[in-house]
C-alpha cells in the first residue's frame, strides 16, 4: 500500500513539474524565513537580559506634558526624563531599591556614557564608589571597558585633541545585545553642563533606570 501511494505521488511530481517545483521552493522560502525570523526574535528579547538583575531593572518612560501642545498631541511617551526624577521616584516609591540616571552622549566613532554609582549598582559594573567623589582628582577621570581600551584611547587622542581626562581603569566589555552601548564613561559630576542639568526638571535630557526590591 505505501509502495502503491509512493508510486502515485512520483507520477503527480513528474506529471505537475512546474506547480510542484514552485510549491516546494515556495515551502523552502516559507521556512526559511521562520528560521530567521525566530532567531531574529530570540536575539530582540535577549537584549540586557545577561544583567544579574535583568528581571528587576525597568527603564522610567514619562508621559507627554498636557501643557505642551507639540507633545501633547503625539501618543508616544518620553524616553528620556529630567534627573530629579531619580532622587524623587527613590523617595515615593518603596518598592523601589535603586535608581539611576544616566547620559549617553555619541560622537562620530565612540560612544560615551555619564554615569553616577547607583548606575553601577543596578547593573553590577565594577566600578568603585571613590570614582564618583567630586573633586577627588584635579583631573577628571574615566574608564574604558576591555577590548575597547587601546582602540578608544587612539580615537580620543586624535579626535579631541583637548581630551584632559585620566583614564584609570578598564572594565569588562559588555555583550552586544544591550541597549546602552559605550567605549567610555565619565562621572557625571565631571561635566559642568551636565551638573546644571542635573538640577533642573524642565529638562529631559537622562535615561532613568530603576531596581525594584525582591
Amino acid at each position: 500500500m505505501f509502495a502503491h501511494n509512493l508510486k502515485i505521488a512520483f507520477r503527480n511530481l513528474r506529471k505537475y513539474k512546474t506547480q510542484n517545483i514552485i510549491s516546494i521552493i515556495g515551502l523552502a522560502v516559507g521556512f526559511v524565513c521562520f528560521a530567521f525570523s525566530a532567531l531574529w526574535i530570540r536575539y530582540e528579547m535577549s537584549y540586557d537580559s545577561f544583567h544579574p538583575k535583568a528581571d528587576r531593572i525597568y527603564r522610567v518612560h514619562l508621559s507627554p506634558n498636557k501643557w505642551d501642545t507639540a507633545a501633547s498631541n503625539s501618543p508616544e511617551v518620553l524616553e528620556t526624563t529630567p534627573y530629579p526624577l531619580v532622587n524623587w521616584l527613590k523617595s515615593n516609591f518603596p518598592e523601589i531599591e535603586d535608581a539611576s540616571g544616566i547620559r549617553v552622549g555619541t560622537g562620530e566613532k565612540i560612544k560615551m556614557l555619564y554615569l553616577d554609582y547607583s548606575f553601577c549598582k543596578i547593573f553590577d559594573l565594577p566600578i568603585p564608589e571613590d570614582f564618583f567623589i567630586e573633586g577627588r582628582n584635579e583631573i577628571p577621570t574615566a574608564v574604558i571597558p576591555e577590548l575597547y581600551n587601546e582602540e578608544t584611547i587612539k580615537i580620543l587622542k586624535e579626535d579631541y585633541p583637548n581630551f584632559n581626562y585620566d583614564v584609570q581603569m578598564t572594565i569588562p566589555r559588555w555583550q552586544a545585545n544591550t541597549n546602552i552601548q559605550f567605549n567610555v564613561a565619565f562621572p557625571t559630576h565631571d561635566i559642568s553642563t551636565i551638573r546644571l542639568l542635573m538640577r533642573a526638571w524642565s529638562f529631559n535630557y537622562f535615561d532613568t533606570y530603576i531596581h525594584t526590591c525582591k
